[in-house]
């Protein structure tokens, strides 16, 4: 398990990690052929100021190295690519630095080094968290560097107050009492501060008044989707500003009216299939956002226009809703469908569609962050598991996917994020998909032929037979499948068989067919798999709404976010100027992501009696 200390620097790297690389996708420093090796000696090449010379060389010496010996060599070659302004190559080493068994200076050096590049990505804010986790432990030899650094930081700071608050703090200061205009005002003023740069400017200190301002406006920012803990945490608001002009009633008041300032567009036009191989998931989707829409009751207006046949449909559905005055679109939900419309050059409505957008696909014009994707994509699932396993510290795993297309799929996501968290593939294996026993495949992963061997060839040097019991491997963390139900409620069982029921295993959910059947489902008994919140709070038949679209469970999830679709609307514009807002969704808790593609962050359940439940947050 990681220390404390990873704990913190993961927090610290966060925003810094999504302002300069994409999460999963730093390549993987290149070994370099033998002719290809620059020769010398990278300490020298340092101290005369060739930089990107050392920065090359202590690469290419970790390649070589043991892990924590090659964590501090990319450490130096970071600090160098720093040097030689290549903030982005210095950006990749994160991905390629572990912290554990690191030293404490070498912490401190790299806290150091994730300001600079905090800096350098105009996040003041995340630079002096980062300058604060430095600590007593930095060499010497940086002291002057993290001077410099500091004053940078406290001047980007006083630009930001100055910048972005300014108008806020002035409104702060001229409010009398409780004004509720002038406090909706501010409010309104402040969203184009995220959500952890807006924490702590209001605990920088100064004016007390505007603090408690400031204070406020994040707890009500925080509380705006779920209102369950708002009360909770005005009244610790509360406790923590007494001179407050505003009591608690007052910050209640303005709770709702900044709430009411959130609303869908007044005229939405959904595209969905109605007919082809599609149409099943499109009415799952379509009753989700019928039963969020009226759910909750607006005066917005909602039509759906079929996109069953295909992309000429699709464009055919969307002339016909700009004719009825659409403001916005939800869909469409095949690919192909969505890149024919995001296509069209005379597109002028903004789309939240219900799949990933298209890699290098252009937004047309005057549509720039106001086309979003969201998606239950397997290969982000994927992506995420591979994030939980090693979160969870899970280093050493092995991989069992079908011999098809979709496990080629999986498996590289898998993999290839995996291996970029410093995680170590120790086998990977394809079964037949067709096949019932997998005995002789999970025998090899498990090295129990080699256990085997081992006694035959002791019980023909003593010639005698022994009682003897295989063992499998031991250096195994983690196990990852991707697997269909009937593959996972054969894998499953088999893995126990062999002994390897006590390993953390994993699986995307496409391995649960979302109806609650705790017999069908009692081999999946002790597996892990990301799942949506809605379906962790409808594990029984009776939980399950009468709705035929729904099959009985079995489209639970394309329900859920179909839900998630209508009720993310009147949020859109805040998580687009607030990277740090969280949507917390039926299918998952949603964030403004790269490209427009909003991030998922599902549940994590796994099997007892057949059902799935809330897993904890550590290794059972």
């Amino acid at each position: 398990m990681r220390k404390n200390h990873r704990i913190l620097l993961i927090s610290s790297l966060m925003l810094v990690c999504a302002t300069l690389i994409l999460p999963g996708c730093a390549p993987m420093p290149r070994k370099a052929a033998v002719e290809d090796r620059v020769p010398g000696n990278p300490d020298q090449a340092y101290n005369r100021g060739n930089y990107r010379e050392a920065a090359r060389l202590w690469e290419q010496q970790a390649v070589e190295a043991p892990q924590t010996q090659a964590s501090v060599l990319r450490l130096k070659a970071m600090d160098a690519w720093l040097l030689a302004g290549e903030e982005e190559t210095a950006g990749e080493m994160l991905d390629w630095i572990s912290t554990d068994n690191l030293p404490e200076q070498d912490i401190a050096l790299l806290n150091l080094l994730v300001a600079e590049l905090e800096v350098d990505a105009e996040n003041p804010v995340g630079a002096r968290r980062s300058l604060d986790l430095v600590g007593e432990n930095l060499p010497e030899a940086y002291t002057n560097r993290y001077l410099n650094l500091a004053a940078r930081v406290e001047s980007a700071l006083g630009t930001l107050s100055t910048q972005n608050v300014r108008q806020a703090a002035e409104l702060a200061e001229g409010i009398q009492g409780y004004d509720r205009e002038s406090a909706l005002q501010l409010l309104r003023t402040l969203e184009s501060v995220p959500s952890n740069q807006l924490f702590y400017i209001s605990e920088l200190g100064g004016d007390p008044a505007r603090a408690a301002w400031f204070d406020l406006a994040y707890v009500l920012r925080s509380n705006l989707v779920n209102a369950a803990d708002v009360e909770e945490q005005v009244m610790a608001w509360k406790l923590r500003h007494p001179d407050s002009q505003l009591n608690i009633e007052n910050a209640l008041d303005l709770w709702v009216l900044y709430r009411q300032k959130f609303r869908p567009p007044r005229t939405v036009a959904i595209l969905l299939p109605d007919s082809g191989g599609l149409k099943r998931a499109g009415a799952a989707i379509r009753d989700g956002i019928m039963s969020a829409y009226l759910a909750q009751p607006s005066d917005s207006q909602i039509r759906f226009y079929d996109t069953g046949s295909g992309p000429d449909a699709v464009l055919a559905g969307y002339f016909q809703a700009a004719d009825d005055g659409a403001e916005l679109i939800i869909g469409p939900l095949a690919k192909p469908s969505i890149e024919a419309l995001l296509g069209l050059a005379g597109l002028a409505t903004p789309v939240l569609a219900l799949n990933e957008l298209p890699d290098g696909k252009l937004i047309p014009d005057g549509l720039e962050q106001q086309v979003f994707g969201m998606s239950l994509s397997q290969e982000r699932e994927a992506v995420t598991i591979s994030r939980r396993m090693t979160d969870l510290g899970l280093r050493k795993v092995v991989v069992l996917a079908p011999d098809d297309d979709w496990g080629d799929r999986i498996t590289e996501a898998f993999q290839t994020d995996f291996l970029q968290q410093q995680g170590e593939i120790l086998m990977s294996s394809r079964y037949l998909p067709g096949e019932n026993d997998h005995s002789p495949l999970l025998e090899s992963v498990l090295r129990i032929e080699e256990s085997k061997a081992r006694k035959t060839r002791l019980e023909n040097r003593l010639q005698i037979e022994l009682e003897f019991e295989p063992v499998g491997r031991s250096d195994v963390d983690g196990i990852f499948i991707a697997a269909t139900p009937q593959q996972g409620r054969l894998l499953t069982p088999q893995l126990k068989f062999f002994d390897a029921g006590g390993i953390p295993t994993f699986a995307t959910s496409r391995v649960y067919t979302g109806k609650p059947d705790a017999g069908s489902n009692r081999d999946l008994n002790g597996l892990n798999i990301p799942i949506t919140p809605w379906q962790l709070e409808h594990t029984t038949p009776e939980s399950i709404p009468e709705l035929q679209s729904i099959l009985g469970g079995q489209f639970a999830a394309l329900y859920a976010i179909g839900l998630d679709a209508w009720n993310i609307l009147s949020w859109l514009d805040l998580m687009r100027s607030d990277p740090d807002f969280r949507f917390p969704g039926a299918s998952g808790t949603y964030s403004f992501g790269e490209g427009g593609n909003l991030n998922r962050e599902p549940d994590w359940s796994r099997f007892r009696g057949g059902t799935p439940v809330l897993a904890e947050s550590r290794i059972e």
